[in-house]
């Protein structure tokens, strides 16, 4: 890639970073109570939302999984005669799916997070050029936390990389995949 076209593609990079993190609340009463981000170095980048459904006839929860199908995006910056085919400004392709789940996911999750217990400081971590990182946040508003690690963590944050590892492949075994 030439010198334009890395700053394009980190511009993009940070635009599904944000769009992900940002997450895809389908009514504006619906608190998030937890989202998982990973992060591969070369492949689609997948978040699962939690949101605690706010109705007055349904106790209910959704799960919202957004893809940043960066395989896709990443083709159009495959050469600079590839990259005239596109619009000036590239927007992060991102799909989401959208399920109703049981109220009793969101309260098992929120619960076994919850009960895991991390220090603020994460202490020493590896150096980690690739990879997968991982995003793991709960709770919203004035009351939140967000957590950024690697398949590398650090030792004090491994109880929380065992969990995410556990709940993305329970997540993904019952997935119907995203178009």
């Amino acid at each position: 890639m030439q010198d334009e076209q890395q700053q394009e593609w980190s511009r993009l990079r940070c635009e599904a970073h944000d769009g992900l993190r940002n997450g895809f609340r389908q009514s504006r009463t619906d608190h998030r109570a937890v989202q998982v981000i990973e992060m591969p170095s070369f492949l689609p980048w997948t978040s699962w939302e939690l949101y605690k459904v706010h109705n007055r006839e349904l106790n209910s929860a959704l799960l919202v999984e957004a893809v940043w199908l960066l395989d896709i995006d990443a083709e159009k910056f495959r050469d600079p005669m590839t990259r005239l085919r596109y619009p000036q400004v590239i927007q992060p392709t991102i799909s989401v799916r959208v399920s109703s789940v049981a109220e009793e996911l969101l309260l098992s999750t929120v619960s076994e997070l919850g009960a895991l217990v991390l220090p603020a400081d994460p202490g020493p971590a590896p150096l980690v050029i690739d990879g997968t990182s991982y995003e793991i946040a709960a709770g919203e508003g004035f009351a939140f936390v967000r957590y950024h690690l690697t398949d590398s963590p650090p030792e004090r944050w491994l109880p929380l990389h065992d969990w995410a590892s556990r709940w993305i492949a329970g997540n993904r075994s019952n997935a119907v995949p995203c178009p």
